[in-house]
């Protein structure tokens, strides 16, 4: 009898956590999103970082992960003040609605319908804020077909051609 051996692939954990203290410039991200079109799928994190330019003025960079099923790692960037479009979608995110709290046996009662094929589109946001108060931090994860999910694409898409291999140069850079 022969026994054939197959290594079984596993799809990439999370990097939500990892990419929240991953800094550029001494500065910690203030948005990080995570894709995962499929359970056993490459991963893809876009952090937001606020950085000041060589040239004067503050902006925002923001830096694309992709995390392929052996664990490697490819960074991207892009500037989004320099990206056609992308300040208007980074600014849809501060309107994106959040998820419902459903408590099962009061309120509403939300019904939800099955999940999707395993996708997942996972948010986190430093600082948050309410009309009076200030938040420390928020996350929420959803699947396909999600308002996060609808957001994400966009952001996505409208940065598709603006990637470069390299970071913008800083006020902080030599």
């Amino acid at each position: 009898m022969t026994f054939l051996a197959v290594g079984l692939q596993t799809a990439p954990q999370s990097q939500v956590e990892d990419a929240r203290d991953v800094k550029f410039d001494q500065l910690a991200p203030v948005v990080v999103i995570e894709v995962s079109r499929h359970p056993l799928s490459a991963l893809e994190t876009f952090s937001i970082y606020p950085y000041f330019a060589q040239a004067g003025g503050r902006r925002h960079l923001a830096a694309r992960r992709a995390i392929n099923m052996r664990g490697g790692q490819r960074v991207s960037w892009a500037v989004i003040s320099e990206c056609p479009g992308a300040q208007e979608v980074v600014l849809e995110l501060e309107r994106l609605p959040a998820p419902a709290i459903d408590i099962p046996g009061f309120g509403r009662d939300d019904e939800q319908g099955p999940g999707t094929d395993g996708g997942s589109f996972k948010l986190w946001s430093r600082g948050p804020t309410w009309p009076t108060a200030y938040g420390y931090e928020v996350a929420f994860e959803s699947n396909f077909g999600s308002p996060l999910a609808d957001w994400a694409n966009r952001f996505k898409a409208t940065l598709a051609d603006c990637w470069q291999p390299d970071p913008p140069r800083t006020m902080g850079s030599s």
